[in-house]
């Protein structure tokens, strides 16, 4: 009994370092790659911080539109799910085909009009 209280209190801290490092680093304009956000996202589902997840995570979807990576999307998806937030999953889902239907327009544009300026 007296182990899992022991790691349960090490798990926090190793969390609450996560949150720490990674709200510097991107104060400072520093690491902002996917992976960082992803780690950050995980790290605030495990602490079951919802509220905070979705505050970074519709920054990075006013920041990075177009390359957002569909891990950043599972990521949201198992996190609403973990919390029980069915509606937002859907929200992430249509996101999610927005964000493709985005990429396959400027794809099409691409072999039709990019293509011939070279």
């Amino acid at each position: 009994m007296h182990v899992y209280f022991f790691v349960g209190i090490i798990w926090k801290v190793l969390i609450r370092n996560i949150f720490q490092v990674t709200k510097w680093l991107l104060s400072k304009g520093q690491v902002l790659t996917m992976g960082t956000y992803d780690t950050l996202l995980l790290a605030l589902d495990m602490d079951r911080r919802v509220d905070e997840a979705e505050t970074i995570w519709n920054m990075i979807l006013q920041t990075h539109m177009r390359s957002v990576s569909k891990r950043l999307f599972s990521r949201m998806i198992a996190l609403y799910e973990h919390h029980h937030v069915p509606e937002k999953i859907v929200e992430v889902i249509l996101l999610s085909c927005a964000s493709i239907e985005l990429a396959s327009d400027v794809s099409l544009w691409w072999l039709t009009v990019g293509k011939q300026g070279i």
